[in-house]
């Protein structure tokens, strides 16, 4: 009797040991797992990624996105312009953010003059709403409207009009979802390489 005492004991405690040693490492494997994936969620939110025109002109600095070319999808192409017109189409479908970059071409007018007949055009324009035009400074103007697509969806978009001597560039960030507060974050470094 005792010695089946001791051999149930004996196939308990190698049981227990089993079950506690796959307990163990199934909770360290969860927890190191969800431990990663926070420090992995993390060092994505603080990873600054840099978006460049096809022409190396404007770079854009952006904290925790994770853009991608878009430059083939024809939905996300802004109104009025073709492939051809932009040097950069950019989205993250984490975020619902497309950012894009147009080249206008050379000046035809001083600076001065540009940024005025813009915020004239933007605020006369019927099919947009809720339009706000910063000051322009020597070589930059910040704007920002909303307008309807086909179906009657409200798209939000954020602008900087970059101008310099050989061209002036249209710098945008727009989405149905996000708030104009999160695309002015993502514009919030936007650098004229010279």
């Amino acid at each position: 009797m005792n010695k089946l005492l001791l051999t149930l004991t004996a196939v308990t405690a190698i049981g227990l040991a089993a079950c506690e040693q796959k307990g163990t490492t199934s909770v360290a494997d969860s927890t190191s797992s969800a431990a990663s994936a926070i420090t992995d969620a993390a060092a994505s939110a603080n990873t600054v990624q840099t978006l460049s025109s096809s022409d190396g002109k404007i770079s854009i600095s952006v904290q925790g996105s994770q853009f991608a070319d878009a430059m083939q999808n024809k939905d996300l192409l802004p109104a009025g312009l073709t492939a051809a017109d932009l040097t950069l189409l950019q989205n993250d479908p984490a975020t619902d953010i497309t950012v894009y970059v147009a080249n206008l071409g050379k000046p035809q007018s001083p600076a001065a003059d540009y940024f005025k007949n813009l915020k004239t055009a933007l605020e006369q324009d019927s099919s947009l709403s809720d339009v706000q035009a910063g000051v322009a400074t020597e070589n930059r103007m910040s704007y920002r409207f909303q307008q309807k697509d086909k179906e009657d969806n409200i798209l939000n978009e954020n602008c900087l009009a970059v101008y310099e001597a050989s061209n002036i560039y249209n710098i945008c960030a727009n989405s149905y979802t996000a708030s104009p507060n999160q695309l002015n974050e993502v514009l919030k470094d936007v650098k004229l390489v010279k």
